[in-house]
C-alpha cells in the first residue's frame, strides 16, 4: 500500500507542474511587462510642473555648479539660529510656496527653498536623480556659501520633497529632519508591499541610516499618501523620533487642521535639538 502511495505522488507531482508551469511563465511575462511600463511610465505622471511663472520673484536667486543650476528662494535673518532647508512637493513651485516659505520666516527660522530641474525657473530635465543632486546643491549652498554649521540646518520635507529629504539626510550631517506627509516609496502608495523594482523614491531604505532627531507628521484622511506610510518610517527611523498623528487631515491641509498648534509642534521639535546639541 504505501508503494502505491508512493507511486502515485510521483505521478501526480510531474501532472501539478505540468499544469502550473505554462501559469507561473504568462505570470512572469506580465509582471515584467508592468514593471517595464510602470518604470517608463512613472516619471510622466509623477514630475507635475506647473507653468512657470513670468516674472522672478525679487528674493529668488540662482545656485549653481559646474554641472547645473537651480532657482532658490532664501530668508535670512541674524537672529535666528536654524535654517530649513525646504524639498516640495511634485506638483508645487517656488512661486506657489512663497506663502509657506513667508510663514516659516516669520515664526523664526532661515528658510532656503529651491525648485527641482524643470521646475519654476530651473532649467533641466526633472528626473529622479536630479532632485537628488538639487537637494545637495542646496545644502552645499549652505555649508560651503553661507557657512551655516550642519548642526543648524533642519531638512524639511513634504510629499515627493520627503523622499528628496531622506536620502539627503542619511547622506550628510544635519541638526534635525522633519516629515510631512511622507511616503516610504512612490510605488508603495499604490501597492501596500513592495512589488515593483526598481522603486523611485524609496524612503524607506534611507531612513535608517539618519541619524539626527526626525519628526514625521501625517493626516489620518490623506488620501494621496495613505496615513500608514508615515507610521511605518516612524517605526524604522532612529531615536530620538517623534510621530504627530493630525486627525481627520488630509494631504495639504495639516498646518490649517491645527492652526497655531501647528507652529508649537514644530518649536517644540526645534527646542529639544538645542538641548541634545548641547548634550
Amino acid at each position: 500500500m504505501q508503494k502505491r502511495k508512493i507511486s502515485r505522488h510521483r505521478k501526480l507531482f510531474p501532472w501539478i507542474i505540468k499544469r502550473i508551469k505554462p501559469l507561473l511563465m504568462t505570470t512572469l511575462k506580465v509582471y515584467v511587462i508592468l514593471t517595464i511600463v510602470a518604470y517608463f511610465i512613472t516619471p510622466l505622471v509623477l514630475f507635475q510642473p506647473p507653468a512657470a511663472t513670468k516674472t522672478y520673484d525679487p528674493n529668488e536667486f540662482t545656485i549653481k555648479n559646474q554641472s547645473h543650476s537651480i532657482s532658490a528662494v532664501y530668508l535670512q535673518d541674524n537672529k535666528n539660529r536654524y535654517t530649513i532647508l525646504y524639498s516640495h512637493g511634485n506638483a508645487a513651485d517656488l512661486h506657489q510656496l512663497k506663502p509657506w516659505i513667508v510663514n516659516l520666516y516669520q515664526h523664526g527660522y532661515n528658510v532656503l527653498a529651491y525648485d527641482y530641474d524643470g521646475y519654476g525657473h530651473s532649467q533641466g530635465r526633472t528626473s529622479e536623480n536630479n532632485c537628488y543632486a538639487d537637494s545637495t546643491l542646496a545644502y552645499n549652498y549652505l555649508i560651503k556659501t553661507k557657512h551655516i554649521q550642519p548642526r543648524d540646518i533642519i531638512l524639511m520635507g513634504h510629499s515627493m520633497g520627503t523622499g528628496v529629504t531622506t536620502k539627503l539626510a542619511a547622506q550628510v550631517s544635519v541638526g534635525g529632519v522633519i516629515l510631512q506627509s511622507p511616503m516610504l516609496s512612490i510605488y508603495r502608495i499604490i501597492t501596500h508591499f513592495p512589488l515593483f523594482y526598481p522603486d523611485y523614491f524609496p524612503s524607506y531604505r534611507y531612513i535608517n541610516k539618519i541619524h539626527a532627531p526626525i519628526l514625521i507628521i501625517h493626516g489620518t484622511a490623506d488620501q494621496n499618501i495613505p496615513f500608514y506610510h508615515g507610521k511605518k518610517l516612524y517605526h524604522l527611523a532612529n531615536q530620538p523620533k517623534t510621530f504627530i498623528s493630525v486627525q481627520g487631515a488630509g494631504h495639504n491641509n495639516i498646518s490649517s487642521v491645527l492652526g497655531g498648534k501647528y507652529f508649537e509642534i514644530i518649536r517644540k521639535f526645534t527646542n529639544n535639538l538645542e538641548i541634545i546639541s548641547k548634550r
